[in-house]
C-alpha cells in the first residue's frame, strides 16, 4: 500500500494510458525534460540496468485514469488510503480491457483513448482542453465534434464507451429462404437450425436451374421449378404447407 501521496509504477502508467510501457516511459523522459504532466519523481535502488526506477504521481493524471486505476484490481488495497488522501471515495470506471464486454474490441478502444487522453489531461471547459481537442481533430482529420463526442463517451462510460457497437447478428444470414417462408416457418414452431441448410438447398437448387436449360425459360419458370424442388425437399424434413420459396437472386 502506498503512504501518503499515491505513486504508481511505469508499468500501471502504461496500462491505465492504454500504451506499451516503451511509450510510457518516453512520455515520462519528456515529462523530466519539459518539468509537465505526469509528475514524475525518481527513485535509486530496485528499478532498470541502472538501479533507477520511476514512479508517476497518480493525481497528476486526468480524472478518468485517477478513477480507473482506484477501480482496478490492483487498486483495491489502495482505496482506503487514497480516498482519505483526497478526501473522496474512489468513484469506480470500467477503463481496464479486461472490463469490456468483448475483448477483441480492446484494441479499438485503446487506440481511440490513446487519441483523447492528451485533452483529457485538462479540465473540461477550459480554453487549454478546447486548444487541446482542436490539435486532436486537425490531426485525426475529423470534426472537433466527433473528438468532443469520445471525450463525453468516455466519461460517461469509461472504455467500453469507446467501443463501436455491433448487432450480435452483424455476421449472420438474415433471410434464410425468404422473409415470408422464414416467418411462417418460425410461427409454426420448427426446428430453427434446419433453416441454414434449407438456405443452402436452395441456393444449389437455384444455381443447378440456371445451369441447365431451363434456364431459357426465364426466371419465373426457374422460380417455381425451384419451389417444387424445395417444397419436396421440406416434406422429407416433416414440413407441410410452405410455398412461395423462391428467392429474388436479382
Amino acid at each position: 500500500m502506498h503512504r501518503g501521496a499515491a505513486w504508481i509504477s511505469i508499468a500501471e502508467y502504461a496500462v491505465l494510458a492504454g500504451i506499451s510501457e516503451q511509450a510510457a516511459r518516453k512520455r515520462i523522459r519528456i515529462a523530466l525534460q519539459t518539468s509537465t504532466a505526469p509528475q514524475v519523481r525518481e527513485l535509486h535502488g530496485r528499478g532498470g540496468r541502472s538501479g533507477t526506477r520511476y514512479e508517476v504521481l497518480l493525481s497528476s493524471l486526468s480524472e478518468p485514469l485517477q478513477r480507473a486505476f482506484m477501480a482496478s484490481s490492483e487498486a483495491d488495497d489502495m482505496c482506503t488510503t487514497i480516498a482519505h488522501v483526497y478526501g473522496s471515495p474512489p468513484t469506480p470506471a470500467p477503463f481496464r480491457p479486461s472490463m469490456l464486454e468483448n475483448q477483441d474490441y480492446a484494441p479499438e478502444a485503446l487506440e481511440a483513448y490513446e487519441r483523447i487522453e492528451p485533452a483529457l489531461q485538462h479540465p473540461p471547459r477550459s480554453a487549454a482542453r478546447r486548444a487541446a481537442v482542436a490539435t486532436i481533430a486537425k490531426q485525426a482529420k475529423c470534426s472537433v465534434r466527433t473528438i468532443e463526442r469520445k471525450i463525453k463517451l468516455f466519461e460517461d462510460h469509461g472504455l467500453s464507451g469507446l467501443v463501436r457497437k455491433k448487432h450480435a447478428d452483424a455476421h449472420q444470414r438474415r433471410v434464410y429462404v425468404s422473409k415470408a417462408f422464414d416467418r411462417a416457418y418460425v410461427e409454426a414452431g420448427y426446428d430453427l437450425s434446419l433453416l441454414p441448410k434449407l438456405s443452402d438447398e436452395l441456393d444449389l437448387l437455384i444455381k443447378s436451374f440456371w445451369a441447365t436449360r431451363a434456364a431459357d425459360a426465364g426466371t419465373p419458370d426457374i422460380c417455381r421449378g425451384v419451389a417444387w424442388e424445395l417444397a419436396k425437399e421440406c416434406r422429407k424434413h416433416g414440413i407441410q404447407g410452405e410455398g412461395g420459396a423462391c428467392r429474388d437472386q436479382g
